[in-house]
């Protein structure tokens, strides 16, 4: 299979940890752009919107992070034909 190629396994990390860096990226800019800093609310309201919305960005980084984890994992299992001739050679 291509995935077991490292060099090939290589630029799907590399893949998988630019897609993770972007979404960082953007997820920062969405926040920053919707942070809505001239609104007239209390100094508290306006603490716990922010520290709700870098949790939720937390928890959709780490969301994330867990999924590239079970796809490299998922590489790294092998095939059913892979499975058949280790069988056939035992």
């Amino acid at each position: 299979m291509f995935s077991r190629c490292a060099p090939i396994f290589t630029v799907i990390t590399r893949v998988l940890m630019g897609y993770l860096a972007a979404s960082r990226a953007m997820l920062n800019q969405h926040i920053l752009a919707n942070s809505n800093p001239g609104r007239n609310a209390s100094s508290t309201s306006s603490t716990n919107s922010e520290q709700e919305r870098e949790e939720l960005k937390a928890a959709l980084l780490a969301a994330q992070e867990s999924s590239v984890v079970q796809i490299l994992l998922e590489v790294c299992l092998s095939t059913p034909e892979e499975k058949q001739v280790r069988k056939n050679t035992l």
